[in-house]
């Protein structure tokens, strides 16, 4: 990329996280971020199977922390065999649930209801 475009660049993106900063902008920034914590998730879960038919292409990210880690190690399979792609994305995938529920109540508390709730309380 030019180094004219970083400035543009950056401005454009100051510019939207200032707009989802408000608060008339709440129900869409809960439904962008649900949206993409769950194709976040799809995405971990599919890298998980193709590891199921390929282990030697696991990255060396990955290795590194569980040298760094050894519980993580205890836990899992080893590292060669077909399973440990899916033990370890379904790990990261249960930690991330609770977030994901999370996001899905508030966005749904956010919507009509809510506005009906805030008219009766006044």
């Amino acid at each position: 990329m030019s180094q004219q475009l970083f400035p543009v660049v950056a401005c454009l993106g100051l510019a939207i996280l200032a707009v989802l900063c408000l608060p008339v902008a709440r129900k869409f920034v809960l439904e962008f971020s649900a949206l993409a914590l769950r194709l976040a998730m799809l995405g971990l879960l599919a890298g998980g199977a193709y590891l199921w038919f390929r282990p030697g292409d696991l990255p060396a990210g990955v290795s590194k922390l569980l040298d760094g880690e050894p519980w993580l190690g205890a836990i899992l399979p080893d590292r060669a065999s077909a399973y440990f792609g899916i033990c370890a994305v379904s790990l990261v995938v249960l930690v991330l649930l609770p977030l994901l529920a999370t996001l899905d109540v508030t966005r749904r508390l956010a919507g009509r209801r809510l506005r009906r709730v805030r008219v009766l309380t006044d």
